[in-house]
């Protein structure tokens, strides 16, 4: 008996699979659009017009006037400085987890212990962090101010504040960069610091010479989408000043841009639109700027 299928078959089968596949394909490509490209168009063509409430039927050409307010109003730039200024907790988790896997990789004793408590918070909610450190800087029962007799009030004093937000933020960001990087020293070729031990290279030697330049281009990854969380800067903040209802903070060192953003999307849609696409704008044009810096530092090879 022949073994050989039919062409028909063949050919039936074919087909098959060629639906099947293109069907798994269209599903997250159809969620793409409905949910992510579909609201970017509106929200661009909000900017560039004005609704009365949220009806869009009443929706009228303005031109720039939205990004001309924006640009002009004081808040907008003190919520965007804030964002850079919550964006340091990005650059000390990533210099954190640096350290942290350079000392695992290494075999340094106690660092797969140090690993793994930092990679506890990056998977749990931020809402529950947020909470957690909430009681622990709590001015009249929190650990902290107990544990070293001080009399801080951390959600009301001005120059506590944001470093109490980076520590948070900091603490809870590291555990990503740690495995990531964790992976990237596996690949490095260990006859390279061999040969750096007979040269007599030092261990800091070996690290800035060896290890950095073969891990750059993960450092790199890591960094862009570190820029980009720290402007994109929510969740945590939300929680500890509570949104416009009651206040952002002392002197408003809690009012991030992307929680001004959500405070103006309640009443005042083209305004936040305005605002979300020159925040894409300044991200593009750091990203841009970042990868020209990039080549001076970030070895391909």
């Amino acid at each position: 008996m022949s073994n050989t299928v039919p062409h028909t078959v063949k050919k039936g089968l074919f087909r098959h699979g060629r639906w099947q596949g293109f069907v798994y394909a269209l599903l997250p490509l159809l969620g793409f659009v409905l949910f992510s490209l579909v609201p970017a168009i509106l929200s661009l063509i909000t900017s560039f017009s004005d609704i009365v409430g949220y009806d869009y039927q009443t929706m009228q050409w303005a031109g720039f006037t939205h990004y001309v307010a924006a640009l002009s109003s004081k808040d907008f730039w003190h919520s965007l400085g804030v964002s850079f200024y919550a964006t340091l907790s990005q650059i000390i988790s990533l210099i954190t987890a640096i350290i942290i896997a350079v000392a695992v990789n290494r075999n340094v004793k106690g660092s797969r212990f140090f690993a793994t408590l930092f990679f506890i918070p990056y998977i749990c909610s931020s809402v529950a962090v947020a909470f957690m450190w909430q009681k622990i800087f709590n001015p009249e029962y929190g650990i902290i101010n107990s544990l070293f007799h001080l009399d801080i009030n951390w959600f009301m004093n001005t120059p506590t504040f944001m470093p109490m937000l980076i520590l948070i933020m900091s603490w809870q960001q590291a555990g990503y960069g740690i495995v990531i990087l964790g992976a990237a020293l596996v690949s490095v070729d260990r006859t390279l610091y061999e040969a750096a031990r007979v040269d007599g290279a030092s261990g800091i030697r070996q690290f800035f010479s060896i290890t950095l330049p073969i891990i750059s281009p993960t450092i790199y990854f890591l960094l862009t989408l570190g820029i980009v969380g720290g402007l994109q800067t929510f969740d945590i903040a939300m929680i500890f000043v509570g949104g416009a209802w009651s206040g952002y903070g002392p002197g408003n060192m809690g009012q991030t841009l992307m929680l001004y953003i959500y405070d103006k999307s309640m009443l005042e849609i083209p305004l936040a639109s305005a605002m979300s696409w020159l925040l894409f704008l300044i991200l593009f044009g750091i990203q841009r700027l970042n990868e020209f810096v990039s080549k001076r530092w970030v070895h391909a090879e």
